[in-house]
């Protein structure tokens, strides 16, 4: 399991600790790439942005990576 996100506050903390609940051991990282070799998920999931522009480079990142699956969460405009 390994966690990402692109926020300079957030990375280095405990995705459990951010989350509200008790520390989890994960790690948020900064890059991608280290994450995915690190954690060799078999499936991502993803929640970034909602245009196939913003999202292309992390699914090409996902897709060389090998992961079997991905899920994509889109924020909706109100």
């Amino acid at each position: 399991v390994g966690a990402v996100d692109t926020s300079p506050e957030l990375i280095g903390k405990d995705l459990g600790e951010i989350s509200g609940v008790a520390p989890l051991g994960i790690t948020i990282q900064g890059d991608l790439k280290t994450a995915l070799k690190e954690a060799q998920p078999q499936i991502a999931v993803v929640s970034t942005t909602s245009t196939i522009e913003g999202i292309s480079p992390t699914l090409e990142t996902i897709l060389n990576a090998k992961v079997n699956a991905s899920i994509h969460f889109f924020p909706c405009p109100r």
